[in-house]
């Protein structure tokens, strides 16, 4: 896909209109500009379809307002919160940067599976850990939790599994996201609300929405096609092992369960 430089300078500046205003208050016009822009972009990056979902359903309201007060679409706005606004305010940041080319990658349907199999887990215990398979071989790492991970986890009394979750996949992007350029990839994790923040890019909770952001960053860096699948932790073995850096253990599952050697890098 490629953008004109025309259009390229067009968005980033309706962008930086939208996400500059305070509230950020749209008109149904806009949002319908938005919808279309946010359509056109998922295309290459698949980053950005949760974003349309949550772009269609404020339009969605607008459009309603507007056919009950039989007002026009320059007249109905509302201000934006949540998802949407996340949205706008991300791509107001990466799309003037972007280079205008990217390209367009065949999403998963019932024939086209994924080319990249990731799994990702976290433990309270010691760290993070994760392996990349691309069919002929596997790749692993194990990581200890700094000080500072640790920090952003803890909420209330004590550390929120959800947000170690999201660091342990924000690490399985910074060892493996380049490799997955131009690829379907799943990524497989055990943590239900990790894996929805995820799927929607968005949170409520604060800590988790911190930590999502930088993951979303490096999705886009990725440059991937990414489906982020919920399991039982008993098919992310080899990961769970090592995330409690039982590296011996986790090469010995490997074996049985994928057929080739675990290679940590």
């Amino acid at each position: 896909m490629q953008c004109t430089d025309e259009k390229h300078m067009l968005v980033s500046g309706l962008l930086l209109d939208w996400t500059c205003r305070s509230p950020m208050r749209m008109s149904l016009s806009e949002v319908r500009t938005a919808v279309g822009f946010m359509v056109w972009l998922s295309s290459a990056f698949h980053v950005g379809a949760a974003g349309v979902a949550a772009l269609v359903g404020v339009r969605t309201k607008l459009e309603s307002m507007c056919k009950s007060r039989r007002s026009n679409a320059d007249s109905v706005t509302c201000v934006l919160s949540g998802a949407a606004a996340e949205t706008l305010s991300f791509w107001s940041h990466r799309f003037p940067t972007w280079n205008k080319e990217a390209p367009i990658i065949l999403g998963f349907t019932p024939v086209s599976t994924w080319q990249v199999l990731g799994q990702s887990d976290a433990s309270t215990e010691w760290g993070c850990g994760g392996v990349m398979f691309d069919g002929t071989k596997l790749l692993g790492y194990a990581q200890q939790w700094s000080t500072a991970d640790r920090r952003m986890a803890f909420v209330s009394v004590r550390e929120s599994t959800g947000v170690l979750e999201l660091l342990g996949s924000l690490a399985w992007f910074k060892h493996f996201g380049a490799s997955c350029s131009g690829l379907r990839c799943q990524l497989e994790m055990d943590n239900a609300a990790a894996v929805h923040t995820l799927t929607k890019l968005f949170s409520s909770k604060p800590d988790m929405m911190n930590v999502a952001r930088d993951v979303r960053d490096a999705m886009f860096e990725a440059s991937a096609c990414v489906r982020v699948v919920h399991v039982l932790g008993q098919f992310i073995a080899v990961a769970d092992r090592l995330s409690h850096n039982l590296v011996e253990e986790a090469r010995c599952l490997a074996l049985a369960e994928f057929g080739v050697p675990l290679v940590m890098v």
